[in-house]
């Protein structure tokens, strides 16, 4: 059955949501009970680890993802299973690569950021590392499909099974340790590769044989946006990084709980640039530049729309908010999340600027751009959290953001002549929509009640 475009954006657009706000509510519910759980050094020693985890499996998405979803979505179904096989072993072969790394300087990073058993617990992320290889060459073939379905299902299966956790040790009072909870995390990924296999099992093919033509392929696409994915961690979490080493792990947990409230802001975004990315590559061929200049322009200004409310009522209310979510003990925290929560203004521009150069194949220009904030981010970071404490991380990555947002709107608008005002013009454009759609419906309700009456 063929969806059109319209249908297609919808039925993704509610999956794509529906998944991005599972991983952030389970997400953001483990946060709510561990750091009732833990002590702040405790807390800020797991976010610690879970920055290097993550940056991990960034690596992998931007390495293999949006090269194989580029592909399958291009090229004749006869090439599907080499493809397919081609990025197997290029996952398998980059898990073994990362784990190595992790072995060598797992004690070396326990040591720098003075953070006891960190590890042990890197140690045995390693099994969970593996343990995802099936999960994710799974979700990554779904995405190229258009099947949202079972990516949401499987991370429903995945996340789901470390809240459940936390919340029932949480209830029962039961006392676990670090390493515990990264144990947890491998069972749920294995968990989470069971469901996603029986998703895509119909129509999964794989060839007998290694095609070296398509491994190089899919190298020398995902090379940039490998860069680029692990440049852009780096860049988002260097200042954590910087704090556990420059301060302590205590100031990194404080910071965490700031950017984990942004992080709610955020979420959107994410949803919106999974989708856009392979819409943005089809109808670059078919349509050309101006239909990638009116999804970035439309895309970023819907999502500001969106945004803009939350982040205006965090910069009211941060005490409120700060204490609802991570306590009395995380009051400190208040003026780092008034300044982080800026942040999320440029995200949308900075999220959608990487999607429009990969899906128009210029994943190198990005790559580069990319390196660049990373570097600016740590420059500034270091100047400003010598000079002012734990608050001059947030002055520091504001900073850069501001920065980089400006370089942004330059290249595109050299590139595809994206102006930046018509952005702004979309998002008052879905307030007024909004805006029309609520009173037909209370029009629409009122002639109903009058008829009835």
């Amino acid at each position: 059955m063929k969806f059109s475009k319209d249908s297609y954006w919808i039925q993704s657009g509610i999956y794509t949501t529906l998944q991005k706000f599972a991983i952030i509510f389970f997400n953001f519910g483990g946060f709510y009970f561990l750091v009732r759980t833990y002590s702040k050094t405790e807390f800020g020693i797991y976010a610690l680890f879970t920055t290097i985890f993550y940056l991990i499996e960034t690596a992998r998405a931007g390495l293999i993802r949006n090269s194989q979803v580029k592909f399958l979505a291009s090229e004749p179904e006869a090439e599907h299973p080499f493809i397919n096989t081609a990025s197997l072993v290029m996952n398998v072969v980059f898990t073994l690569a990362t784990s190595v790394i992790i072995a060598a300087i797992a004690s070396y990073l326990t040591d720098l950021w003075k953070a006891p058993n960190l590890d042990v617990m890197l140690y045995y992320s390693l099994l969970t590392s593996f343990a995802l290889i099936p999960s994710t060459q799974f979700e990554f073939i779904q995405h190229a499909r258009g099947d949202f379905k079972g990516v949401f299902i499987a991370t429903l299966a995945r996340y789901g099974t470390i809240f459940l956790f936390i919340l029932i040790s949480y209830l029962l009072d039961f006392q676990y340790s670090l390493v515990t909870l990264v144990n947890v995390q491998t069972i749920a990924a294995l968990i989470g590769s069971l469901v996603s296999y029986l998703a895509v099992r119909k129509g999964l093919e794989f060839s007998a044989s290694l095609s070296k033509e398509w491994f190089n392929k899919i190298f020398h696409y995902g090379k940039y946006t490998f860069g680029t994915n692990v440049s852009a961690m780096v860049n988002k979490n260097i200042d954590q990084a910087m704090l556990g080493s420059m301060i302590s792990t205590a100031s990194v947990a404080t910071y965490t709980a700031a950017l984990r409230i942004s992080t709610l802001i955020e979420a959107p975004t994410l949803s919106v640039a999974t989708i856009v990315f392979p819409q943005s590559a089809k109808r670059m061929q078919s349509e050309g530049p101006s239909a990638v200049k009116y999804l970035y322009e439309k895309s970023v200004g819907i999502l500001i729309a969106i945004m803009l409310p939350a982040m205006i009522f965090v910069l009211v209310f941060p005490k409120f908010i700060i204490q609802v979510i991570a306590g009395d003990n995380y009051l400190d925290t208040v003026p780092i999340l008034q300044v982080t929560i800026i942040y999320s203004f440029f995200v949308p521009y900075a999220r959608q600027f990487g999607t429009v150069l990969d899906s128009i194949g210029k994943p190198k220009v990005n790559f580069y751009f990319v390196i660049f904030g990373a570097c600016l981010t740590a420059l500034f970071n270091y100047l400003y959290i010598s000079r002012f404490g734990l608050i001059g991380a947030v002055y520091g990555t504001l900073t850069t953001y501001a920065i980089v947002f400006t370089l942004n709107q330059i290249i595109l608008k050299r590139l595809l002549d994206i102006k930046t005002i018509n952005t702004f013009m979309y998002a008052r454009n879905f307030y007024i929509d909004v805006f029309n759609i609520v009173v037909t419906k209370m029009k629409l309700g009122g002639l109903q009640i009058n008829i009835k009456n």
